[in-house]
């Protein structure tokens, strides 16, 4: 299995996303900083450019990641989607925040 279906069985436990999906695309992947986070996820719902301030691009020496993708629907809204993953996890990600965003 690829990373991308394990993005996709996480996003079937979003009730407005289930069945709806028509495109996934990986946008970035970061270190997880639980302290800088939220900086992160009010960059990407004001649309401003990622503010990388305390998430560093790459792979993690503690082994926590957030991934960011990209979904389309099949009645054509947009999301942005961010998830946990972490080694501990073996490759199971957690959804953590759904963004809806403008074309």
């Amino acid at each position: 299995m690829d990373y991308d279906e394990y993005i996709l069985r996480a996003l079937k436990a979003v009730p407005e996303l289930r069945g709806e999906i028509a495109h996934l695309a990986h946008v970035r992947s970061l270190n997880f900083n639980q302290v800088t986070y939220p900086q992160l996820l009010e960059s990407l719902k004001s649309g401003q450019p990622l503010q990388l301030t305390g998430q560093s691009e790459g792979k993690s020496d503690f082994g926590e990641y957030v991934e960011i993708y990209k979904i389309t629907t099949k009645n054509g809204a947009f999301y942005l989607a961010t998830f946990y993953d972490s080694n501990a996890l073996e490759q199971d990600p957690q959804i953590i925040d759904l963004i809806p965003i403008k074309p």
